[in-house]
């Protein structure tokens, strides 16, 4: 997961952050200086003829293109967003106003987490509609997190319903993860916490962008746990190695030498 700092930082007219490409993976994204164009709006031109007029009431929208700087992607992000003006110091005791560009829509959508390769596609579809809105609409990507949940479950082929024929309903999420936790409690209860955090969703404006990364977080860490199984591959390189009192790659030797 990238840095969460970089995840809040805006841009400047003249350079981006250190954004990774969310196409290769590998290279940084880098401002496309003459595609930035900033529009004033019309309330923020009439209210300079105001009265206790100051520079941070200045509003603006802005447009611009990032592009990777490898060469073998050159992949193009557009950004659209508002921006907001801050006093800085200028070195000499004094303040400067400067101007800074804050993301509202990015696409495609910045690589916050990793997917395994093996992800299906309809888990990585709302994980990634979930990151596309972290910059515009922190409830709805809320919404989206708790809704990939929901599709890991599946996945998981935990069941979505209880009884039979006229009896028959619809599982909630949350029994939905205790049924699993049951069985796995080492993954339940980030599964819990990530449906916390995705209920705020359906409460506007009750959601943080730290609240969020929290849950990218989880999500990866169950993903990875998932898909990719870190701790399953170290216990059974483990118990080979130790069962051969030796490196895997001597094992035709090892056992030789126990046969003789």
């Amino acid at each position: 997961m990238i840095d969460r700092a970089l995840c809040k930082q805006a841009l400047h007219e003249r350079y981006a952050p250190r954004w990774p490409c969310p196409t290769c993976g590998r290279g940084t994204l880098q401002l496309v200086r003459d595609s930035v164009r900033i529009y004033e709006t019309r309330a923020s031109r009439l209210a300079r003829n105001r009265d206790g007029w100051f520079e941070d009431d200045i509003s603006e929208k802005f447009v611009a293109a990032l592009v990777c700087d490898q060469q073998a992607c050159r992949e193009p992000v557009a950004v659209a967003g508002a921006t907001y003006h801050e006093p800085i110091d200028d070195g000499e005791g004094g303040q400067v106003w400067t101007r800074r560009l804050k993301p509202l829509y990015i696409d495609p959508p910045l690589p916050l987490i990793s997917l395994p390769a093996a992800c299906p596609a309809d888990i990585a579809s709302e994980i990634n509609a979930a990151l596309s809105l972290y910059w515009f609409d922190a409830s709805s990507a809320a919404n989206r997190v708790r809704a990939a949940l929901e599709r890991i479950l599946t996945f998981l082929k935990v069941s979505r319903y209880q009884g039979r024929g006229h009896d028959r309903r619809r599982l909630n999420l949350h029994r939905r993860i205790e049924l699993f936790r049951a069985k796995r409690p080492e993954l339940g209860d980030p599964m819990l916490a990530v449906k916390w955090i995705g209920n705020e969703g359906s409460h506007p404006g009750s959601v943080s962008r730290d609240d969020l990364l929290d849950a990218f977080q989880l999500l990866e860490h169950l993903l990875d746990e998932i898909f990719i199984n870190r701790r399953a591959q170290i216990s059974k390189i483990s118990r080979t190695v130790l069962g051969l009192k030796g490196p895997r790659s001597k094992a035709h030797v090892l056992k030789r030498r126990k046969t003789i």
